[in-house]
């Protein structure tokens, strides 16, 4: 499912919405499933952690980010919890 909300680049924290996307994450992670914010503005990116609890795929994902950018100049600080 993919959805699209409109967010200020600047402003306040947006708490409200902050919380409904983490109330949404813990249920669909009950039913094995994930909550992904694929594109966001950068402010919104420092009040919530964009990628979430990926599970054991984060071990393939560092291995194939080893393999492929061992010096990690591809996309710096962008890639699932920073790897």
């Amino acid at each position: 499912v993919y959805g699209s909300f409109p967010l200020q680049e600047e402003g306040e924290e947006p708490i409200d919405f902050i919380q409904t996307l983490t109330e949404i994450r813990g249920d669909l992670a009950s039913k094995r499933g994930y909550l992904v914010v694929e594109s966001a503005p950068p402010a919104f990116k420092a009040w919530f952690d964009c990628w979430g609890d990926v599970g054991p795929q984060i071990d393939i994902m560092a291995g194939l980010k080893r393999a492929f950018d061992p010096r990690r100049v591809l996309n710096p600080g962008r890639f699932v919890h920073h790897l």
